[in-house]
């Protein structure tokens, strides 16, 4: 994964925590493998690759057992995907309540512009202004922008990819379904 990859950039060691049988994030382990230098604790949800969710209040409880010192990054690259589930809730109001949480999102999904390497982080104020410490000077230019800008007022094509995504997900399961696949 690419938060593997940084992370050894940085210097730092990664652990990585299998997930479940059922394949979601497996929030015991990771929470017996967190010790008081881990620094970071990394939550793709929904995950990639097996699209599954972690309910947030599992999430949220998780975060209450972390080391007080521990951030915690909350990849929301696929929220768009996750339907209306009971189980799934965002954490971009997180931060707010606790700085030490980060939520990452993309344009590279749903906005449909991943050549253009664009995302961003909500957060404390504090802890942007420490992120932008490791920030290129003028790592964003102005077609870049521009795309971003242009994908965020069309709510209307985005509202159609979505729903269009949501059904042919349901067609594939229907499909399935009728040819006994599981």
């Amino acid at each position: 994964e690419a938060i593997e990859h940084y992370a050894r950039a940085a210097g730092s060691e990664a652990i990585s925590v299998r997930l479940t049988s059922g394949f979601v994030h497996d929030l015991d382990a990771m929470l017996a493998r967190a010790t008081a230098s881990t620094t970071l604790v990394y939550i793709c949800n929904p995950n990639n690759p097996t699209a599954t969710l972690t309910p947030r209040k599992d999430v949220e409880n998780f975060i209450t057992k972390l080391p007080a010192s521990t951030f915690v990054i909350i990849d929301e690259a696929y929220h768009h995907y996750a339907g209306q589930s009971g189980m799934y809730a965002s954490f971009i109001d997180r931060p707010l309540d606790d700085e030490r949480v980060i939520v990452a999102r993309t344009f590279s999904k749903v906005y449909g512009l991943a050549g253009l390497r664009l995302g961003y982080a909500v957060t404390s104020p504090k802890i942007i202004e420490r992120m932008r410490k490791f920030a290129i000077e003028d790592n964003i230019n102005a077609i870049v922008t521009q795309a971003a800008g242009a994908a965020l007022e069309d709510t209307d094509a985005i509202d159609a990819f979505i729903q269009r995504n949501t059904d042919d997900r349901q067609e594939f399961f229907n499909q399935a379904m009728a040819r006994a696949l599981k």
